[in-house]
């Protein structure tokens, strides 16, 4: 089988992957949305957390995916600090699975160096302004701004776009014989 073969069977793994981490961060945005500003929701037991939030959920619309979707029992016996690291931990992990993904599709495409190089200088690059956009927000007192700004940054590194648009530039070069 051809590599580039290979490399196709790779895109719905990737594409599988968008969908669990977006699974994953809705399920922590949900929890603390709903819990924040309320210290005592944490001091309850696992099942009265599952039994508030499941009250919560419901005076949404039914057809509302941010708060009908399938509830991660392990989140309820997390504490809000933990819950909060979470979504760093989980953003840095997405990102490093992402890049080593994205860096086997380039490798068995493309089989050059210059694209995986270009991937990681992507990659550095979004983590850098990332950071430096978080930076500025949380000492001009525009941290809600800055994150969601700093968020769409990380977001593309913590997908296969990356990949597919280095891969289709370098062929389209190529092509050209550029």
């Amino acid at each position: 089988m051809p590599k580039k073969y290979l490399a196709l069977l790779l895109v719905p793994l990737m594409l599988g992957m968008l969908f669990l981490q977006e699974t994953a961060k809705l399920n922590v945005n949900f929890y603390l949305d709903m819990t924040a500003g309320n210290a005592a929701f944490f001091e309850q037991a696992p099942e009265e957390r599952s039994e508030a939030l499941n009250a919560m959920r419901s005076q949404w619309p039914l057809l509302d995916y941010y708060a009908h979707h399938r509830e991660w029992k392990l989140l309820h016996h997390l504490s809000e600090t933990q819950l909060k690291a979470s979504k760093w931990v989980l953003a840095q992990a997405l990102i490093l699975i992402h890049f080593v993904l994205n860096l086997v599709f380039i490798r068995i495409f493309l089989e050059a160096f210059k694209p995986i190089k270009m991937l990681l200088l992507i990659t550095l690059a979004a983590v850098l302004v990332s950071g430096v956009l978080l930076f500025v927000g949380s000492i001009t007192g525009m941290k809600e701004a800055a994150y969601n700004v700093s968020r769409e940054f990380l977001g593309f590194t913590q997908s296969p776009f990356p990949a597919f648009l280095l891969v289709f530039v370098t062929l389209v070069f190529r092509r050209m014989k550029l």
